[in-house]
């Protein structure tokens, strides 16, 4: 079996920043689901609950949205200083607080767990707008 050479930290960072940076996009098709949403709010009230439940995931959508923003910068970050001035960084302006150090693997693995969580919360804010789109297209006409 063939082992991956190791690639070098700077390179991962930049990577793992571009990755991350994709998740503005995601995040732009959530805000555009959540306005799609609060216009299905009407007149039939199962559709109108289920677009509730869609802008309800759009506020975490957004929470992620600027974590994972957050992310891609320090990642950048990351490419040119060492891991140790940026963890002084967030431990004396309180964003951090102190902990073992950690590798750039690990940050990493936190980093692309928050971005597929922010995908994974866009497409369940897209299904929900999907299904009260579908509950006023399908029912019977009054």
């Amino acid at each position: 079996m063939e082992t991956q050479p190791e690639l070098p930290a700077s390179f991962e960072c930049l990577a793992t920043a571009a990755v991350l940076r994709s998740g503005g996009s995601v995040a732009l098709a959530g805000h555009t689901a959540a306005v799609m949403s609060a216009l299905r709010i009407g007149k039939d009230p199962l559709a109108s609950w289920i677009a509730l439940g869609s802008l309800l995931v759009w506020c975490f959508v957004a929470y992620l949205a600027v974590r994972v923003r957050i992310d891609a910068k320090l990642f950048e970050l990351l490419a040119t200083y060492p891991a140790e001035q940026l963890d002084a960084y967030l431990a004396s302006s309180g964003l951090k607080k102190t902990s073992p150090a950690r590798t750039i693997a690990e940050r990493r693995r936190g980093a692309l767990r928050l971005w597929r969580a922010l995908v994974l919360a866009v497409v369940a804010q897209i299904s929900l707008l999907m299904l009260a789109i579908l509950r006023v297209l399908l029912s019977p006409k009054s």
